[in-house]
């Protein structure tokens, strides 16, 4: 089975949703040809539970949901599949810069997409949303798709990114595919 096929889009869409009806406060995901892990990227609160914390309002992680790594960790006796970012992941793939705009909002820079800054906030009705451009448009971002192959001896090459998310204006899917330069 082809990356690809492992994470569709409908079986992207069915991933998100499912994580969001456990989680409400997971923004969005990044999924990878590479296998079905993917990388979470989820609002932390203040206490009162209405306010991003300010310090540090997303929290981003590897869940492990690929049926072979989920085999690894329990024979290993761990029983979550959360693990952390490691450092060259962060500075060069998953992690983010933050920057408060003032107003409970904040300008979020992915690592891998720099160009494209987001917006971070609180929903009138107290969800936590993300904001970026997708084809043109500021939409809510619902996940990210990775195409890759590996090589020997270096990094991965991304062939090809796809964003989708929901337009807020009419409530339509928004999709676009960026192929590296």
């Amino acid at each position: 089975m082809s990356g690809e096929a492992k994470v569709s889009n409908d079986k992207g869409e069915k991933i998100i949703a499912e994580l969001q009806a456990k989680n409400a406060d997971i923004v969005f995901v990044i999924a990878r040809s590479k296998n079905a892990n993917i990388v979470v990227y989820e609002a932390l609160r203040t206490e009162d539970k209405k306010h991003l914390n300010s310090k540090s309002p997303l929290d981003v992680y590897w869940l492990d949901i690929d049926p072979e790594y989920v085999k690894k960790a329990r024979a290993k006796g761990k029983q979550d599949d959360r693990e952390d970012l490691n450092m060259f992941e962060k500075q060069f793939a998953y992690g983010i810069k933050v920057e408060a705009t003032g107003d409970g909002a904040y300008k979020i820079s992915l690592v891998a997409l720099p160009a494209r800054i987001a917006t971070l906030f609180m929903t009138p009705d107290g969800k936590a949303q993300l904001n970026i451009e997708i084809s043109g448009k500021q939409c809510r971002l619902q996940r990210i798709y990775v195409h890759s192959v590996e090589r020997t001896l270096r990094p991965p090459k991304v062939e090809y990114v796809e964003l989708f998310g929901i337009d807020p204006s009419t409530g339509a899917q928004a999709y676009e595919k960026i192929i590296p330069k």
